[in-house]
């Protein structure tokens, strides 16, 4: 894609008239289904565009309808590598430009980092989509590297596994065994970016926040990634014992 065609996009997608919008989301999720895998400095000229048209899209609703609309292109991929690239792209353009985001604009980068990071998990219940997603977190936003800004991982902490849930479990209602939804999942791999990272940043506070607010997350218990640990109910069951032996008795 040319800067040109880029430029029209960028303009196209952060108008103000929802046909015009539409149009070019149409236009670029058709360029992005039928074009040939591009280089990597391809997808990351696309992807900074696309990261202006957030930029420049100002009002609560259409940020929220753009942020989704950027997540969901992520659906469009069949072909890992060519997806492997294009996230790759994404959290290169994301890194290098984050410094620059101003406290008005935030708010609306971390939401369109949110619904990438959902739709990625989304391709990453195919195995071969996991193992590129788990390669592109390692090399890029949970690397320890000093290009990458530490905002991001700590909020890839935060939202991950809420993220990775919606993904595993679309429907909080449905009623089918939670155990049969989980199958083909890797989850260990996908924790595996978090791991790594845990033991090689220099930053305490984010290997305690990776600890605690990832790898010990409940939800990995239940979904049969870890073991309980024995020890937590040993204590319970010593609180209780030592409850009743000093049960009060009145005042003598």
């Amino acid at each position: 894609m040319s800067n040109i065609q880029t430029s029209k996009f960028v303009k196209s997608l952060a108008s103000n008239h929802r046909k015009e919008r539409e149009k070019a989301l149409e236009s670029l999720k058709l360029f992005i289904s039928k074009s040939n895998r591009l280089s990597d400095l391809e997808y990351q000229k696309l992807w900074k565009g696309l990261f202006y048209t957030m930029w420049f899209s100002d009002k609560p609703r259409p940020q929220q309808r753009l942020a989704r609309d950027l997540g969901e292109l992520f659906l469009l991929f069949e072909d890992p590598a060519k997806f492997a690239k294009f996230t790759a792209a994404f959290w290169h353009v994301i890194c290098r430009e984050w410094v620059d985001i101003d406290q008005w604009r935030i708010d609306k980068f971390y939401m369109l980092v949110r619904q990438v990071l959902r739709n990625c998990l989304v391709k990453a219940g195919d195995s071969a989509f996991c193992a590129a997603l788990v390669e592109v977190l390692k090399e890029g936003p949970l690397k320890e590297d000093d290009r990458v800004p530490k905002a991001i991982p700590y909020h890839l902490c935060d939202i991950y596994l809420d993220e990775l849930e919606s993904a595993i479990f679309p429907d909080p209602e449905e009623e089918e065994e939670r155990s049969a939804l989980l199958e083909g999942w890797d989850v260990k791999a996908l924790l595996d970016p978090f791991v790594e990272l845990k033991e090689k940043s220099k930053l305490k506070t984010l290997r305690e926040m990776i600890a605690t607010t990832v790898l010990s997350d409940s939800r990995l218990v239940e979904w049969g990634v870890v073991e309980a640990e024995p020890e937590e109910q040993e204590e319970e069951e010593g609180e209780s014992d030592d409850e009743s032996d000093d049960e009060w008795a009145g005042f003598a």
